[in-house]
């Protein structure tokens, strides 16, 4: 399905959204895809941002192992004036707990740098619990020995952070890999790593009742989300007859754990999870699951999700942590085309009621980057190692800026048009964009149209006495309001 180089950088991002511990050519190069006067890129000591507290928007931005929105003062501005509400970020509980000891004696410190500056700057933590001590597991990403001590870990850290609304345990906890010397973060895809006699995805969910139960004893608030899932990319062992190639996580963990889930149902009052969280990356969407679901992109794999769910009957809410197309290193694509990436996914996600949209990553990985294979090359940031906006910056805080305050009304997957339509009220707000490169041209039964390109430039349109207005389409976004 890919070119070489395209799989092996589906490979290394697969990979690189290794857990989440913690080349630009100036600022000229990114003035071609807006020109309004608060998007004017200028140096970052100069920038005067605005920022009002956003009404409840699914969108947010994930940090890297290398850069951390709430590292300077800089970057947080930056994520808020983007509408940024969630930030993906990461505690270490062999880091807070390297030696098993009570609450009160944990190392809070790092967690304490990212957690509070966040909360503090009304930034929502969407928070992976990672690396378990050597003493707790034989795993850094797998099975614990006693579920009573991660349930005494995360009910700290709920009581501690009652802010916090959601926590995860691991990143794509359905890989098959640790055996195979690495993974991304959780590793319950397996038989059975810890040797216990028991498969890995139950002892993933009974270690979801113990921290649930906790957590929710510690702060009635918080929610607990299972994953995060990448339910791509699956092995050659487990892959379904319709899927081709593969590498890395197993097609059945959720089919696995949720059949475990309604084998083994909870008292009143209790549960195992809050919500279903996934991964999820444009390649698989256009390739895989557009394929087998009439959805438009991240719609049909959150349709593939629920679908498995409702075998269960099981109807969790789904939010996704890692949302990502394609990089704007020397081998990937267009800045603006990266725009129209996150533009598009977004809406998408936003019309098919996905909770959480989080973009990966925040920051483009540093040239110099040396923590991965290759990561120098990772240019999947809205903003530049340099800490300058690209164009993805401003099309993801359009997004923001339209939509929000509007509902999901219909959605129309043309052949080579595609059309999300919102409501607020009465009053209705269209997305179109096109399929194909060169563009469609679209004719509007209208008075006047009020046009918002993804940049968030805006024009006004008004017939010419036959009623009719007609506009050219192109694969970047556009908001339409008919006779506003």
């Amino acid at each position: 399905m890919r070119q070489p180089r395209a799989a092996l950088r589906a490979v290394l991002v697969g990979l690189g959204f290794l857990w989440l511990l913690g080349s630009s050519t100036g600022a000229g190069a990114y003035a071609t895809g807006a020109t309004l006067t608060p998007r004017v890129f200028v140096p970052l000591a100069q920038r005067a941002w605005e920022y009002s507290p956003p009404i409840e928007m699914p969108l947010g931005a994930s940090d890297s192992s290398v850069d951390q929105v709430a590292s300077s003062q800089a970057m947080m501005d930056l994520f808020r004036a983007a509408g940024g509400v969630y930030n993906r970020t990461s505690v270490s509980w062999r880091q807070i707990e390297p030696t098993n000891r009570s609450p009160q004696e944990y190392d809070w410190t790092f967690a304490d740098s990212q957690l509070n500056t966040l909360t503090n700057n009304g930034v929502q933590p969407f928070v992976l619990i990672l690396t378990n001590p050597s003493w707790a597991s034989n795993t850094p990403c797998g099975p614990v020995y006693d579920n009573a001590d991660m349930a005494e870990f995360v009910g700290a850290l709920a009581a501690r952070y009652p802010a916090v609304r959601y926590w995860a345990l691991y990143n794509e906890v359905d890989s098959m890999t640790y055996s195979r010397g690495f993974h991304s973060g959780g590793c319950f895809g397996e038989a059975d790593l810890d040797q216990n006699g028991n498969p890995d995805f139950a002892d993933y969910a009974e270690m979801m009742r113990a921290v649930w139960k906790a957590m929710h004893t510690a702060n009635p608030n918080a929610r607990l989300a299972i994953g995060q899932l990448s339910y791509d990319n699956f092995t050659a062992e487990t892959r379904p007859d319709w899927y081709n190639g593969g590498c890395c996580f197993n097609y059945h963990f959720l089919d696995n754990l949720l059949g475990y889930l309604s084998a083994n149902p909870l008292p009143e009052g209790e549960k195992y999870a809050d919500a279903l969280g996934f991964n999820d990356y444009k390649f698989y969407n256009d390739h895989v699951w557009q394929r087998r679901y009439t959805q438009v992109g991240v719609g049909a794999k959150a349709a593939a999700l629920r679908e498995v769910m409702a075998k269960y009957g099981v109807d969790l809410p789904l939010v996704i942590t890692e949302l990502s197309g394609d990089s704007t290193d020397a081998g990937g694509v267009s800045l603006d085309e990266q725009a129209r990436q996150v533009a598009q996914l977004m809406i998408q996600g936003y019309f098919y009621d996905i909770k959480t949209l989080i973009w990966w990553v925040y920051q483009d990985f540093p040239d110099s980057c040396v923590v991965h294979t290759n990561c120098g090359n990772w240019k999947f940031g809205i903003v530049d190692q340099d800490e300058t906006p690209k164009p993805s910056f401003f099309a993801f805080q359009v997004v923001g800026e339209q939509l929000r305050g509007y509902t999901p009304v219909k959605a129309r997957n043309g052949v080579n048009v595609v059309q999300f339509t919102f409501g607020k009220g009465e009053r209705e707000k269209h997305v179109f964009y096109t399929k194909n490169p060169n563009g469609k041209t679209k004719t509007f039964k209208a008075r006047h149209l009020l046009v918002t390109d993804m940049y968030g430039n805006t024009t006004w349109y008004t017939h010419q006495g036959d009623k009719k207005i007609k506009l050219q389409l192109t694969p970047a976004p556009i908001y339409v309001e008919i006779n506003p």
